[in-house]
């Protein structure tokens, strides 16, 4: 992903429920970003924090080591995962690397609140760009009537200056 790329609605949400299992998480598992960077093998803390705010999407590798840590099901953080492996194919794999998966820590995170909150973010979200984009066309539709305005004027200008030509070279005469 370059630097000025947006995030797709999907990314969007799979970086929420980071962010939303992240808070909910990281006292109880006494994490910080550096020791989750350390744990899924990333050079920096700034790995880990591309991925919490949005500036990297997600990608299989990465929610696999973060659930992992977050002790979660990986479709907890993205969802589209299931279409990759059927849910006991994961719990095999969770199993696989001996990562204990806490049915008291799921029961303990509400996630109907937490796709109520996702849900109310996304709409925030989506209020802001389409308000954006009404400001965008706004000022687009102001800058091309400025911009046949100015033209305008350059011929009208272009044109007292070719009627002075006219008047110097009969005067010249």
């Amino acid at each position: 992903m370059t630097k000025n790329q947006k995030l797709t609605t999907v990314q969007m949400v799979a970086t929420k429920k980071l962010q939303l299992i992240w808070n909910a998480k990281r006292k109880e598992l006494g994490l910080t970003q550096e020791k989750v960077a350390m744990l899924c093998q990333w050079n920096t803390q700034s790995a880990f924090s591309a991925y919490l705010l949005g500036r990297v999407s997600l990608n299989t590798e990465a929610v696999l080591r973060l659930s992992k840590i977050l002790e979660v099901h990986p479709t907890e953080i993205m969802p589209e995962l299931s279409r990759l492996l059927p849910s006991s194919d994961l719990e095999i794999a969770i199993q696989q690397e001996k990562v204990p998966h806490k049915e008291k820590n799921m029961e303990d995170l509400d996630f109907n609140n937490i796709r109520k909150e996702l849900a109310s973010e996304l709409v925030i979200d989506y209020e802001e760009i389409a308000s954006q984009h009404t400001e965008k066309n706004k000022r687009s539709t102001e800058l091309v009537l400025a911009n046949a305005e100015l033209a305008f004027q350059s011929i009208e200008k272009q044109k007292r200056a070719d009627e002075l030509d006219i008047a110097n070279e009969e005067l010249n005469f």
